[in-house]
């Protein structure tokens, strides 16, 4: 695909943005199963972004939450074992 085909895109007087004459240049040849591909190509890169920030959180909750409260509950008992 060459980068230098101009786009003929004209919805009424809308003017396009840079981005999106970017993007219907590098799209405008490809079949719709090739445009099927890149958006299963897209979702599944997304799905794994999200499944590893998902971890990530779920690991700041753990140690910023429930061991700090762990840890306060053990030294709220054993200080209070202590009083009497």
């Amino acid at each position: 695909m060459e980068n230098s085909k101009k786009v003929e895109y004209k919805k009424g007087k809308e003017k396009l943005s840079p981005r999106k004459k970017v993007f219907l240049e590098k799209y405008q040849d490809y079949t719709e199963t090739e445009i099927q591909k890149e958006i299963l190509l897209t979702n599944q890169l997304l799905v794994s972004k999200m499944e590893k920030v998902r971890r990530n959180t779920n690991l700041l909750v753990t140690f910023l939450i429930v061991i700090p409260s762990i840890i306060g509950v053990i030294y709220f008992l054993i200080y209070t074992e202590r009083m009497h």
